[in-house]
């Protein structure tokens, strides 16, 4: 028998596929005009001092892209074939639990693994024109890997217990999150030791940071303490993934698992609610979502007002507010994601055509669509843009100092710079809604309507106007 069948066929499909030509082709495109964008606008100087801003930036975009690809690629790829009931199928076969795994993992890596690729020439420039160190390149592209590859073994993992696809994704997204977040905790004064160790060990960033020449070249042992500490992670979830897919495939009954106060709650509250409006109701059914982003939203919130309350500071509400902006761009990807997926379901099993042929109209159909985004995101919105408003007020008063003309004029100034935050959050998850609804419905391939309306609102305006 060939080693790992699923594996060897996907990948010789990807060869001869031109999916992969035009990853690494237009991530390279894409990269490059990032970056003579940031060379422009900061202006060229000194061609050392040009490439080292050049590097830091478009690697710490890499990183992101890195670690949120297991949300998009992975993290719905074993849950799909759950839901068509093909899982099962590959059981009845002599292929083990670890072939459909990596198999999997194998086909829905490559295209992330070639557009890293493809990125890091255009990385290399920062090196080639100065101010980056050799090593420094190779371990940043290191961290950059490994990042990657935690992040496609997380989604496969998480994958592997789900059976929605929202939920697998914002549980994925949740766990990226998490890891990805624990350096925050070394501002909590007298840390015990063994928490330390693990925002030290355990997080991705942690590697990303002491990989910096910064860092590294005065204590080299916590970047590859990271390094080996996530790849371990890394295999543990393809290994706990393996062991769950014998079993994952079977039906079972949600009543066994949820307790009876839960569903008979919802038993007698989906009815009223959605009466008369049958698509109401078929968006309901992955409602469990919701959770995930409270559980995201209200830890940021807490963490926030834990600093700025707790811990103090002087303008180090800087980097809370770009961390913000961060955890904002991962909650307006789960919005994309979640405004697309029901047309894109419906397109692809026929349910459209269904609906479409019963008495609802265009506007019902809109309309539960925003009613059902709206109880999704509008709680858990409010709860993030909270912090980002006292973030902003507070940082900016302690920099004016205690009283006077100065302090007043930098509270002002907070409460400008978040109510600006705000409105922009708004306005783009607004954007984003409409956007993602247009190319879900209108896109030949309406699998690439998320990427395309992240594309269309965030990123090409971003580069364009040029907005910090």
């Amino acid at each position: 028998m060939t080693l790992l069948p699923i594996a060897t066929r996907e990948l010789r499909i990807a060869a001869r596929s031109k999916t992969a030509r035009h990853v690494r082709l237009w991530t390279t495109v894409v990269c490059i005009i990032v970056g003579a964008i940031l060379l422009v606008t900061e202006g060229l100087g000194s061609s050392r001092d040009a490439g080292a801003m050049l590097f830091s930036i478009l690697s710490c975009y890499a990183f992101g892209l890195c670690l949120l690809s297991g949300v998009f690629v992975t993290a719905d790829a074993l849950s799909e074939e759950k839901r068509n009931g093909t899982l099962g199928l590959l059981f009845l076969t002599n292929l083990r639990g670890y072939d459909v795994v990596v198999g999997k993992f194998v086909a829905r890596g490559l295209n992330p693994l070639l557009g890293l690729l493809a990125i890091l020439p255009v990385i290399s420039l920062g090196l080639v024109m100065g101010g980056v160190a050799p090593g420094e390149f190779w371990r940043i592209s290191l961290t950059l890997g490994n990042a990657l590859f935690l992040s496609l073994a997380a989604g496969i993992c998480v994958s592997a217990w789900s059976r929605e696809s929202a939920r697998a994704s914002g549980t994925t997204l949740m766990l990226v999150v998490l890891l990805a977040v624990l350096p925050v905790l070394s501002a909590i004064p007298a840390m015990p030791s063994w928490l330390d160790f693990l925002q030290l060990s355990c997080s991705p960033t942690s590697a990303f940071i002491h990989g910096l020449a910064s860092q590294y070249d005065s204590n080299p042992q916590p970047f590859w303490i990271s390094i080996l500490t996530t790849h371990a992670m890394a295999w543990s979830f393809l290994i706990a993934a393996t062991f769950k897919i014998h079993t994952a495939w079977q039906d079972k009954k949600d009543s066994a698992k949820i307790p009876a106060i839960f569903t008979s709650r919802r038993r007698n509250a989906t009815p009223s609610r959605v009466e008369g409006d049958p698509v109401r109701w078929l968006l309901q059914r992955g409602i469990g979502l919701r959770l995930i982003l409270w559980v995201i939203t209200a830890a940021w919130a807490f963490a926030c007002v834990s600093y700025f309350v707790v811990v103090g500071g002087d303008v180090e509400w800087l980097t809370i507010h770009y961390i913000n902006k961060g955890v904002g761009f991962a909650l307006k990807l789960i919005f994309v994601g979640q405004t697309c997926s029901f047309f894109l379901e419906a397109r692809r099993s026929g349910l459209l055509e269904s609906v479409l042929c019963t008495p609802v109209t265009d506007e019902q159909i809109m309309n539960a669509q925003w009613f059902h985004l709206r109880r999704l995101f509008l709680g858990p919105g409010i709860v993030f843009l909270f912090p980002v408003l006292l973030g902003s007020l507070t940082g900016m008063s302690r920099m004016g100092g205690g009283n006077g003309v100065a302090y007043w004029l930098s509270t002002t100034t907070g409460i400008g710079m978040g109510g600006m935050f705000i409105l922009s959050t708004v306005t783009d998850f607004l954007a984003l809604g409409w956007v993602g609804l247009w190319l879900s419905l209108s896109m030949k391939k309406p699998a690439y309507a998320p990427g395309v309306t992240v594309l269309l609102v965030l990123v090409l305006p971003t580069l364009l106007v040029c907005i910090p």
